[in-house]
């Protein structure tokens, strides 16, 4: 057997389809090296936790649906709920991805096991159990997401999967590891196969927090491509789907106590995010693991607003607008205005009842790039003075925060917040820091608790150019190259060898509760979203679930993380992701032949 613990894995120079398949790599594992073959109706025992029964499924592969002995129950709740979609999402997986690893085994070798009925060793049923009943997931504590896995022989002839998980989540990640053990033959059948039988896993996540930010108010993405994205989240074993959801250029959520915010400030009326769409898009995370954390930016990024209730903004769209913003249109929330507070007020008691029904437990309050300099034109402040503008601004983000806890979520705000300006927030406001990792190590120092995730290293639209018209004046200074402020483009072995947690005290780790990739979209729509984010964010997502660096405390070799990231690009492939690719399949083929 090859065995795998905690950031440890196999170097020996042998075909990776041999060694690992599990993305991210599990915290322990035990991989043989005898064939298993999936059964073409295999069974689906279920058992849900204290409060539940269990029941069976039986899919055929033929036509891939289901017989399914019900529960005796009313309704079902959502853990259960989360654990049979989850099991009907792996079975098509397991009998439709279809995945031949060709390119993970050298060339002219005899690597493909071949399907005899007489010695076949075949996996029948897959039992699944809930030990635990289900946490409130809406509350501001970690949930247990470890689970079990095992595929061992019954007899000489026979296998079983086992996956057991204390709750619904910790089942989920064990079925999409189940998923991923798996292969096609490339006959006409396309028979499925594991070559690690038997299997042992023990896992659970390094961080509670793992997650990706996506911009979608400076581009649209459609729900359906929202969706997509979380699918692919999930997959790849991350929890969270953080949605900058308003911006200065657009407002695209609708708020139905105040129309006119979306129909005056979104760029469309077809773009827009209805209550219907929101709800959708917050039950669908939710079966599949993934928390959404809605954003509203304020007081800054907040020049859309100005379409619909120009009142309330300083400062709406001046030129040049050089040194008073950090983009066009400037415009930012009046910081000591009666009409903005009761617009917060309305806002909230009209949007943060909804989420809260939807199980959401975050609301992201942003507090990123607040310019003094438009504060001078701001009446309630009338300076740029620090003396003036930071007691003003505390005031400002403190309200803000205090109704967001009042309606039952823990505020999340931006770094500059605290570390610009600083102002002094509530201890419950969870940071996250996005400049640098000393702002995460300053962040802890002051007792907060911070989600990690620097421009320099974790963003993924940096690289690919300009994209602002430069003047005539402005052209010599920029031209030939155009390159962006965060160039270069973050390939995925910077976004892997990151360490957010350099120079943070054994004290203080705690406070660390995970990270986020980035996905800004002044340059990226629904079109390019793929290729952009896959697979560069599951690198991410295995150094937010078991770390980048072995035992030893030294980093994984790219010998041992290129092919394993290859080969889960494979199959978000197979399953129509347009993700980019990993490297040439000759590298693949012969690994350690292209090392630098």
């Amino acid at each position: 057997m090859v065995r795998f613990n905690l950031l440890i894995i196999a170097t020996v120079a042998i075909s990776p389809i041999a060694t690992a398949s599990v993305w991210p790599l599990p915290k322990e594992q035990s991989l043989g090296t005898q064939v298993a073959w999936l059964d073409s109706r295999v069974k689906f025992k279920v058992n849900y936790g204290p409060a539940g029964n269990s029941h069976t499924y039986k899919y055929a592969r033929d036509t891939l649906t289901s017989r399914i002995t019900r529960r005796k129950t009313s309704k079902k709740g959502l853990a259960e709920t989360r654990i049979d979609a989850a099991i009907d999402r792996v079975k098509t997986f397991l009998y439709n991805d279809n995945l031949v690893p060709w390119m993970f085994n050298r060339k002219g070798t005899d690597w493909q096991p071949r399907y005899d009925k007489k010695t076949a060793i075949t996996i029948k049923t897959v039992s699944v159990t809930q030990t635990d009943a289900e946490p409130d997931n809406s509350k501001d504590e970690p949930i247990d997401e470890s689970y079990t896995l095992t595929i061992d022989k019954i007899n000489d002839r026979e296998a079983k999967v086992e996956i057991v998980g204390k709750t619904s989540v910790g089942v989920l990640h064990g079925l999409t590891s189940l998923s991923q053990l798996f292969y096609a033959d490339d006959t006409p059948k396309k028979n499925i196969y594991t070559p690690y039988l038997p299997v042992s896993i023990e896992d659970s996540p390094r961080f509670p927090h793992r997650g990706l930010n996506l911009d979608v108010a400076r581009s649209f993405y459609p729900v359906n491509k929202i969706k997509s994205l979380i699918d692919v989240l999930s997959w790849n074993k991350m929890n969270t789907l953080h949605i900058h959801i308003t911006e200065s250029q657009s407002w695209p959520l609708e708020i139905k106590s105040m129309p006119d915010l979306a129909a005056k400030g979104a760029y469309t009326k077809d773009q827009i995010y209805s209550i219907r769409d929101i709800n959708d898009i917050y039950s669908y995370a939710a079966l599949r693991g993934i928390k959404i954390i809605m954003e509203i930016d304020m007081p800054g990024h907040t020049a859309s607003i100005a379409y619909s209730r120009p009142e309330l903004i300083a400062n709406f769209n001046r030129q040049p607008w050089v040194g008073y913003c950090a983009q066009p249109p400037c415009g930012q929330f009046k910081l000591d205005s009666p009409a903005v507070d009761k617009f917060i007020e309305d806002l909230f008691d009209d949007l943060l009842p909804r989420l809260k029904a939807s199980g959401a437990g975050y609301f992201h309050a942003g507090g990123d790039e607040y310019n003094s300099n438009s504060a001078q034109f701001d009446e309630t402040v009338g300076s740029n003075e620090s003396s003036i503008v930071v007691p003003k601004l505390n005031r400002f983000v403190n309200k803000v925060h205090q109704e967001i806890l009042d309606a039952g979520f823990t505020p999340i705000a931006w770094e500059e917040m605290v570390l610009e300006y600083p102002l002094t927030l509530d201890p419950r406001v969870i940071i996250q820091a996005w400049i640098d990792n000393e702002s995460v190590k300053k962040v802890v120092d002051k007792g907060h608790r911070v989600i990690f995730g620097n421009y320099k290293n974790w963003y993924l639209d940096c690289g690919f150019g300009f994209w602002l018209d430069v003047t005539p004046q402005n052209f010599n200074q920029l031209a030939p190259a155009f390159t962006d402020y965060c160039s270069p483009m973050k390939n995925w072995k910077a976004i892997y060898y990151y360490d957010a947690l350099d120079g943070i005290p054994e004290d203080k780790l705690h406070l660390v509760l995970g990270g986020e990739v980035h996905m800004w979209s002044e340059q990226v729509d629904g079109q390019i979203l793929d290729a952009r984010v896959w697979p560069r964010a599951s690198a991410a997502a295995e150094v937010l679930w078991s770390w980048n660096r072995d035992e030893s405390g030294e980093y994984r070799t790219q010998l041992s993380v290129t092919p394993r990231l290859a080969l889960m690009r494979e199959r978000m492939v197979a399953r129509g992701v347009q993700a980019s690719l990993v490297t040439q399949g000759w590298c693949l083929q012969n690994p350690g032949d292209c090392q630098y």
